[in-house]
Order: C-alpha cells, then sequence, then structure tokens
C-alpha cells in the first residue's frame, strides 16, 4: 500500500499517543493471517515494539525452505526473539524433508521459547535418528499444554520420555505416548496404523495401559482413536482395551475406512461408565452420534 504525505504524517503521529494500553488492544485485535502486522511494525519504533510480540506469536516454519534454517539460526544468535511465541510448528514431508533436516536439527534443541503453549512437529519423511534433537527441544519447554509429535518411523534405540507436567492435549503415533510423562492429559488423539506398522494384540493393551498413566482418571476425558487402515479385529482390540483402562472417558471419537467397518465396531462397542458423547468419522465422510451413558 502507498501512502501520501498526509497518511503518513498522520501515521507518524501515533507515536506520541500516550495511551499504549489502547494501542497494544488495537493492535490485538488485527488478523494474524494478514500482513497488516508487518506493515505496523514498520511505521515507527514504538509501534515495532509494540507490534512484534503478536507477529511472532503464532510461528509455521515448513521445513524444506531455506528462511526455515535462517529463522532457527536468528534465534540461536538472538534468543530474545523468542519471548514472545507462543505457538510454534514444524512441517515437511516428502524426499524434500531429507534435504534441510541436517542443516536444521543441530540447532533445533538450541532453541528456547519461555512462553510456548503449543507445538506441532509434523516431519514424516526423515529417519527416526532424529529424534534425540527433537525430543531435546520438547524437553526444555515445560509450559507446553498441547502437543502434537509424529516424526517418522519409532527409533530403535530407547530415548529418555519427555516430561510435560502442563500438558493437556497430545496427538501422534501410538508408539509415541510412551515417549511422554504426564498426568494430566485430558484429551488424547492416538494414531494407532502409520508408517512403522500395526501394532500387535499385547502391544495395543500395553500401549492403552500407558495412555491410563498420563491422565488423570477422575477428570473428563476426551478420547480421539484413528483406527484407518487397521484390522477389524485390531480395532475391535482397541475399543475393549479403552473400556477397560478407560472408563473415565466421556466423549469417544472413532474414525475408520468406511461406514460398514464404523458400523460394524458400534455393535460390538464395549460399555463406557461415564461415555457421553460419540463420535464417528470415516476416512472420507463423517457422521456423528449423541448418547447418554446408562448407569
Amino acid at each position: 500500500m502507498v501512502l501520501t504525505r498526509r497518511q503518513w504524517t498522520a501515521l507518524s503521529s501515533i507515536s506520541r499517543l500516550p495511551n499504549v494500553e489502547l494501542l497494544t488492544e488495537i493492535i490485538d485485535n488485527v488478523p494474524a493471517e494478514t500482513h497488516d502486522l508487518a506493515s505496523i511494525c514498520r511505521v515507527s519504533k514504538l509501534l515495532h515494539a509494540l507490534t512484534l510480540p503478536f507477529l511472532n506469536r503464532d510461528v509455521v516454519l515448513v521445513i524444506y525452505r531455506a528462511r526455515f534454517v535462517a529463522f532457527c539460526s536468528g534465534l540461536v544468535e538472538n534468543p530474545t526473539r523468542g519471548s514472545a511465541i507462543r505457538s510454534f510448528a514444524i512441517r515437511g514431508d516428502t524426499c524434500a524433508s531429507y534435504l534441510s533436516v541436517p542443516a536444521l536439527y543441530p540447532k533445533l534443541h538450541l532453541l528456547y521459547f519461555p512462553g510456548l503453549l503449543t507445538c506441532k512437529l509434523s516431519i514424516i519423511a526423515i529417519p527416526s535418528s532424529y529424534y534425540t534433537p527433537s525430543k531435546q527441544f520438547l524437553s526444555r519447554h515445560k509450559t507446553l499444554t498441547s502437543l502434537f509429535f509424529h516424526l517418522g518411523a519409532e527409533p530403535s534405540v530407547p530415548i529418555p520420555a519427555i516430561s510435560l507436567p502442563k500438558l493437556r492435549h497430545l496427538e501422534g503415533p501410538s508408539h509415541i505416548f510412551k515417549d511422554v510423562v504426564s498426568q494430566n492429559i485430558s484429551a488424547m488423539r492416538v494414531f494407532w496404523s502409520d508408517r512403522s506398522g500395526i501394532p500387535s494384540a499385547d502391544l495395543i493393551d500395553e500401549t492403552v495401559s500407558r495412555l491410563k498413566e498420563l491422565t488423570n482418571p477422575t477428570a473428563p476425558f476426551i478420547s480421539y482413536q484413528d483406527l484407518v487402515r487397521m484390522r477389524e479385529t485390531d480395532c475391535v482390540a482397541v475399543l475393549i482395551s479403552l473400556s477397560h483402562h478407560m472408563q473415565h472417558t466421556t466423549s469417544l471419537c472413532v474414525r475408520a475406512e468406511d461406514m460398514k467397518r464404523i458400523i460394524s465396531l458400534v455393535s460390538r462397542l464395549p460399555r463406557f461408565s461415564r461415555l457421553e458423547y460419540i463420535a464417528l468419522e470415516c476416512e472420507f465422510r463423517h457422521s456423528t452420534a449423541k448418547t447418554l451413558a446408562k448407569g
């Protein structure tokens, strides 16, 4: 946008306004998905200082773009830039991820965002050896309340678990839940079938038992189970194990390939004593049903 001299003078006069709280409130209501925040940053030193925290509040990076490594390098050189970040996401799939990962990961574990609340690490096509710097990064952020963690295949060598005491929401493939330590998670989304394969019946029960350890049995719990590409017997094994170990489930969502599989699973759905809401979702279509649990 090109400003006239009068418009530029009017904008410059904002820097003399005494009410910083009012300016902050106005900036906070600027849509983050537009480029307006970046434009406001360049108006004056005052507006730059007020706008920068909002501009950096939600950061989404694509791993195979050059500016990804530049962003991480800048944060390592000047850690104070990360103080405003509340949500941090890394996306990357396809073989292009391999080209940037070696340059990125030596620096990832050095990043620290003191106010980070939400993190999404979704880099499918990378070797399992990169779990270590990813978990080092997560271990530094005890403030996390929401985490989506999906990094390729399960690591072949055991890695120390991540302690996240404030975590409330966790998503990822079934094998990552053993890598997290928490006690108050109130919502989970579990992908049972991924690139590392489908777990055996014994492993299913072991995993669900581990899920229970991450939750508070006296608090309401939301469970999302993604059963796409699993055999029906394994799907039933998941639901039976959930009914045995997680009776405190109040909301349950089940996702499968098609409606035929959904109907079959519902007919064999075990009893959950505290269940209030059931959502049934197909891979390409979805339907929901609400039911009241009966004693």
